[in-house]
């Protein structure tokens, strides 16, 4: 008794579809019955549906039954129509917890098991003439055939990609096929359903009793009377999800199917359970049906006859049941985008719901469109307060407006010679200023020179955008944030005005509840001060007059301070700042006046001067002279520093080397030949200039002079192609670091050595082992002292080039073959961390002078690859801002692109280096250029953007045609979805690839894009009976053409 109670409890937690079988006491409508059902109606569909083995037989064919059925067949697809039944055939609840498979099968069966309707469907049919419940079967039906393709077809809709052939894909594009042969048919039921004067009734399932029953015996029903074991399908069908009930459930089963008086008494009992027939209102129906057949009408384009299909829809106002459930948002979407599209202006409802007294402000406003304009402000001022229109909708309209010229209204005429476009974009501002967003800046600029009838138009447009009734607005609006909002953009007008009083004309308006009642005398007396006394103003700043007779003697130095300071920050005459910083220490000595311009690079060397007045200008002149150059304004800059070495000059005489003075002379000097290199001026030689910096390099001590005048004067030697000068520096080879001076020498020998036949390898070499410092993990070594204590650190290694200033020097190098050689050198590093990685390795990135460098790092852990990869972008960008067109390094950015994944970009860079060397491919590509390495680069761009056949196209431009590859795109191509690439097919000139598209196209039943095939091939210029000379030309001819069309594509 306890396993038998225990046994139950299982039972009644997780209910088995076996159990439903041979239900005689109604269980089944009572577990649908249930709130939360387990498991579901649509699950139980599934169930019922597979362990009927339907599914084997109707792969792809939902509409074939199986020659002979047993009982237990019948019996599992009867329960399944009887919970169809008890869904009330709900599309919606169908639809979204089955497949198109169970969908295809369920209904299928549905149309097969109900009488009399094959007859019916082999000829013309009325369903007007048919039983009720007939007709509802065929409406049914025939809606989700028409809802079903409505979905598959859409072009916007993602479906799920899948890298291969399934069995599913293959059923669903099997029944999408067959479904469209019936669409014809579906139409013209669902039309005639239109029409229908009476309420139908739902079907219900089909009686067991009236099925024929079969004269022969099934295999397993000859088997089981025989004794002879069932095989192992027939098991597979019988099992049941209880493993402690199999063998007795699987007797029953067996026996009920052999036993013709239990199984008619089983018939009975089922078909004595039936469901009460459910009726629904023609009108839903005539509704339902208007919105299904509208749906498959607009993705026909035919928008005309959606549009009155979407609008007997909206008229029928039929409440939402299991039959009619229609989503209003989507109803109301697809008709407005009826609407814009025919140009036809929507109709109001003719009896509007209590809910809606008025149709929406869209509807309204589009009525106002087709209709003149008329009330076009009256309906935005009210959207204003509403916020119900979209931003780009109003906008457009404004547009419409210019465009079109649209004479005014005759409600607008009060506004006088205003533009109706003008006022509209009034209101869109008076939103815009509502929710916070920036206004356009030209409104701001037009109201310097507005007219007085202008501004009573925009006052009074932002009085109606405020809820108020009377002219005296209640507390409550005022504290509003609306009102304040508006209140100070009304001010800002008024303040903005020029050519007109805008106060004066807002106190005149209904716009003088924005303005406070205090603060408008103010505002009026100081516009008559302004107007009295301009000469005060002119005089207070601007002259060096100033009035400190009332002032006392503490507060008279205070003003004359600041005014001085004032002044010293406005100008950049080397003159006047030397006198403005005497007249300051004059005032007050003994203090430093330049703490606004403390000169940051030279402060250790300017803090030596001993006098304070001379710190203070030297500290001026030489931050402006900095930031002018900063800022390009080389002649200010150079004036100032030549002010600073005149007075440097006078003040040090016969000084020391190592005083003070020198060294600020130093630095002038150095600052004032920067300023000649980044000023090219046109009054300096080359020469000179060159020879002021090979004089520099000899005088300086590598690393005395701050940075940026080392970038600047290495990379003119480099720019020049002073290689030979530079590569006579000697580079301490054990150093831990390197420098801009050490790098540019190795650079330097690189290139003077790289047309040498001898004597190029040690040079290469040794900038290797350079850059590679630069990108190493090593720190700084630590020195120790004779009697064995620890001693400072080496500072080498932090003083070197890193990251960011080897980016920033390599910058200022515009000379081809310095970045060239150090291209390639950072392409060998790159690819040598993928060494020994087969899968990176095949995506080695490509450059020239590959046979200069290591193949191998000596100590690969020791290297910082992820910045070589950083360094390796950043300079070969930087090479193509100067050089857009080299090939090389078009190439090596699209093997850096292809590298990250970003396959768009590399495929870009790949074309524009063939479009280059080929006069946009006018003549063949040089195989020097794009070989079939660069090739299959191109095949993996395409392919990993789902352009296939693109993918194809590449392949057959090989010097060995790659037929493997070509192949798998083209099957690819023929599974996904229609994506217009069957626009390439007139592009193909082998014969072979054409053939297998061909063939695939016709396997998978894509007839129209086999016909487009067969088209291409049948092609005169691709006969194989031509001429050599023939064919050759045809693929040169249509290769040039898909390289062109690429190119319009991608670049």
């Amino acid at each position: 008794m306890a396993t038998f109670s225990s046994s139950k409890l299982a039972s009644k937690t997780a209910i088995s579809w076996f159990e439903f079988l041979f239900d005689t006491t109604g269980d089944l409508l009572k577990h649908l019955g249930e709130a939360s059902a387990e498991p579901s109606a649509t699950q139980l569909i599934v169930q019922f549906l597979e362990h009927s083995g339907l599914v084997n037989n109707n792969v792809g064919a939902a509409s074939e039954t199986p020659p002979t059925e047993n009982g237990r067949v019948q019996r599992l697809c009867h329960l399944a129509l009887r919970i169809g039944t008890h869904l009330q055939w709900n599309l919606e609840i169908l639809e979204e917890n089955l497949s198109l498979q169970w969908q295809s099968i369920l209904l299928g069966e549905l149309i097969k098991r109900t009488p009399g309707l094959d007859e019916v469907l082999k000829s013309d049919t009325d369903i007007s003439k048919l039983d009720k419940k007939h007709a509802m079967t065929l409406i049914i039906y025939y809606r989700w055939l028409v809802r079903t393709l409505s979905q598959h077809f859409l072009p916007n809709v993602e479906k799920p990609t899948n890298n291969g052939l399934t069995a599913d894909n293959l059923a669903n594009e099997s029944i999408l096929k067959k479904l469209e042969e019936q669409l014809p048919f579906a139409v013209q039921i669902l039309e005639q359903a239109l029409g229908l004067t009476e309420d139908m009734v739902l079907p219900s399932a089909p009686s067991l009793a009236a099925a024929p029953k079969t004269t022969e015996l099934s295999e397993q029903e000859r088997a089981s009377d025989e004794g002879v074991p069932a095989s192992d399908d027939q098991e597979q069908n019988l099992e049941v999800d209880d493993p402690n009930n199999s063998e007795t459930e699987s007797k029953a089963v067996v026996k009920n199917g052999s036993d013709e008086k239990n199984g008619s008494d089983a018939v009975e009992s089922l078909d004595s359970n039936t469901i009460e027939d459910v009726k629904i209102k023609r009108e839903d129906i005539i509704a339902q049906v208007s919105f299904d057949l509208g749906t498959l009408y607009f993705y026909q384009e035919k928008f005309q006859r959606a549009m009155k299909l979407f609008e007997s829809c909206r008229n029928a106002q039929c409440e939402q049941s299991s039959f009619y459930t229609v989503c209003e948002k989507k109803l109301y979407g697809y008709y407005m985008a009826c609407c814009g599209l025919t140009g036809i202006p929507s109709v109001a409802l003719s009896t509007p719901t209590p809910t809606e007294s008025k149709p929406s402000l869209a509807v309204r406003l589009e009525h106002c469109r087709h209709s003149g304009y008329n009330n076009v402000i009256a309906i935005l001022l009210e959207d204003n307060i509403a916020l119900e229109l979209p931003l780009e909708y109003r906008e457009n309209l404004v547009t419409e407006l210019r465009t079109n010229s649209r004479r005014m209204s005759e409600d607008e005429e009060i506004t006088g010679n205003i533009s109706l476009d003008w006022q509209v974009m009034v209101c869109n501002i008076i939103r815009d200023v509502i929710e916070g967003r920036p206004t356009n800046p030209g409104f701001w600029l037009s109201l310097g020179n507005c007219y007085q009838n202008q501004l009573d138009v925009i006052f009074s447009l932002c009085l109606q955008s405020v809820p108020i009734e009377d002219d005296f607005p209640p507390q409550s609006v005022k504290d509003s944030h609306r009102f304040k909002i508006l209140k100070s953009f009304i001010q800002m007008i008024c303040c903005t005005c020029e050519q007109v009083d805008g106060w004066k004309i807002a106190r005149n308006s209904g716009a003088k509840i924005f303005l406070d009642e205090e603060e408008e005398p103010m505002d009026y007396v100081q516009s008559e001060v302004v107007d009295t006394q301009p000469d005060v103003i002119e005089q207070g700043l601007i002259t060096d007059q100033y009035n400190t007779e009332a002032a006392s003697g503490q507060e008279s130095t205070e003003l004359k301070k600041g005014f001085l300071c004032n002044k010293l920050r406005c100008t950049v005459d080397p003159g006047e700042i030397s006198n403005l910083v005497e007249e300051l220490h004059q005032l007050e000595k003994g203090r430093k006046h330049s703490e606004e311009f403390v000169c940051l690079l030279y402060k250790s060397h300017l803090e030596e001067i001993k006098s304070l007045q001379q710190q203070d200008i030297l500290h001026i002149l030489f931050s402006k002279a900095l930031h002018c150059s900063t800022v390009k304004e080389y002649n200010n800059a150079s004036q100032l520093l030549s002010y600073a070495l005149g007075m440097v000059n006078t003040v040090a005489g016969r000084g020391t080397v190592n005083s003070p003075l020198e060294k600020v002379k130093a630095a002038i000097h150095q600052e004032l030949l920067v300023l000649d290199i980044c000023h090219e001026s046109g009054n300096k030689r080359t020469d000179e200039i060159s020879n002021r910096v090979k004089s520099y390099i000899w005088q300086t001590a590598p690393g005395a002079a701050e940075v940026h005048i080392e970038e600047q004067v290495n990379a003119y030697l480099l720019n020049g192609k002073e290689w030979e000068f530079l590569s006579e520096i000697k580079v301490d080879e054990n150093a831990q670091s390197v420098d801009h001076r050490s790098l540019s020498s190795l650079l330097a020998s690189a290139c003077y050595y790289l047309s040498k036949p001898q004597g190029w390898r040690k040079p290469a070499r040794s900038l290797w082992d350079g850059v590679l410092k630069i990108f190493s993990n090593s720190i700084g070594q630590q020195k120790w002292s004779a009697d064995g204590s620890q001693g400072a650190a080496v500072a080498s290694q932090s003083e070197g080039l890193k990251l960011t200033s080897f980016i920033h020097f390599v910058r200022k190098i515009k000379e081809e073959t310095v970045l060239t050689v150090l291209i390639s050198c950072l392409v060998r590093l790159r690819n040598a961390s993928n060494k020994g990685d087969e899968v990176n390795s095949q995506r080695d990135i490509s450059s020239s002078h590959s046979h200069l460098w290591p193949t191998a790092i000596t100590n690969p852990g020791n290297v910082n690859f992820d910045h070589i990869g950083l360094a390796l972008s950043g300079v070969v960008h930087h090479a193509l801002s100067v050089q857009h067109h080299n090939v090389s390094w078009l190439q090596t950015l699209g093997d850096i692109y292809l590298d990250s994944g970003n396959y768009s970009s590399a495929l870009r860079c790949y074309l524009e280096a063939g479009a280059v060397s080929s006069l946009f491919f006018n003549s063949p590509v040089p195989s020097s250029v794009w070989d079939d390495q660069v090739y299959r680069k191109m095949v993996t761009c395409c392919s990993a953007m789902k352009a296939h056949v693109q993918a194809a196209l590449l392949c057959q431009c090989m010097e060995v045609k790659d037929y493997t590859t070509a192949f798998k795109a083209l099957q690819q191509a023929c599974s996904s979805s229609s994506d217009a690439m069957d626009f390439y097919y007139t592009f193909f000139w082998d014969i072979t690839m054409l053939e297998y598209l061909t063939y695939t196209h016709a396997k998978r039943g894509q007839q129209d894009k086999k016909l487009l095939t067969i088209q291409a091939i049948s092609q005169p210029d691709l006969n194989m009976f031509n001429t050599s000379e023939l064919l050759q030309h045809t693929e040169q001819s249509r290769k040039a053409k898909l390289l062109r069309t690429f190119a319009k594509q991608y670049l």
